[in-house]
């Protein structure tokens, strides 16, 4: 399975340097190809090169900026997941955003575990499409 998961590309957009690299770490250990950054601006031009299979937003509060970067990606990436981790409930967030169907939310603190499982049914699910 982890040479099928090589292939795997995962975005990480998320602004706490220490949360960004254990998750990195942790994707690697598990065999997935990671692209980390703390920047919103840089999905664009990642996305340019090297489409992701799934993307790792983290943010801690729904603010209107941050609900208008989960919005670019959707823009940017219509057809990729998009795992939001974050400390908010799913109410405080949009219609248009919570009601899409490639939008997952797993909530802060995330078990690893969980995570895990959730990026590979969702990544392995869509490689055998």
């Amino acid at each position: 399975m982890t040479d099928q998961k090589q292939n795997i590309r995962i975005l990480i957009l998320e602004q706490d340097t220490e949360f960004r690299n254990s998750l990195s770490r942790l994707l690697r250990r598990r065999g997935f190809d990671v692209f980390q950054t703390a920047a919103f601006e840089e999905t664009g031009e990642y996305g340019k090169k090297r489409q992701p299979a799934l993307i790792l937003f983290g943010f801690e509060k729904p603010t209107s900026e941050n609900l208008e970067k989960v919005r670019g990606l959707m823009t940017r990436f219509p057809a990729t997941p998009i795992i939001l981790i974050t400390t908010f409930d799913r109410n405080e967030l949009g219609d248009d955003i919570k009601n899409r169907a490639h939008i997952h939310i797993l909530n802060k603190p995330v078990k690893k575990d969980h995570l895990i499982q959730t990026l590979e049914s969702l990544t392995l699910h869509n490689a055998r499409d």
